[in-house]
């Protein structure tokens, strides 16, 4: 993909800090995820808060989108 918003094989860790140096609502980036390797990783900042979305493929290679829980922590907090 070469697309600005997708930041390809990053950390989530690294996904939080890229957001929180932008400090916008709404910015978002798109990931390959860590554990699936067909998965993705929409990470959006929202009330200094990043929200991880996981976005896999179903058997029919439709997309669909599963909320990542986890624990908030330092500014960026991860929040679910």
């Amino acid at each position: 993909m070469d697309q600005c918003w997708y930041h390809g094989n990053i950390t989530r860790s690294k996904a939080e800090d890229l957001l929180s140096k932008v400090g916008k609502d709404g910015s978002f980036l798109v990931r390959a995820s860590e554990s699936i390797a067909s998965a993705y990783a929409l990470c959006v900042l929202f009330r200094n808060c990043v929200y991880t979305y996981r976005i896999l493929p179903d058997k029919e290679k439709k997309l669909i989108v599963q909320v990542s829980h986890a624990v908030n922590h330092s500014v960026p907090r991860r929040c679910t």
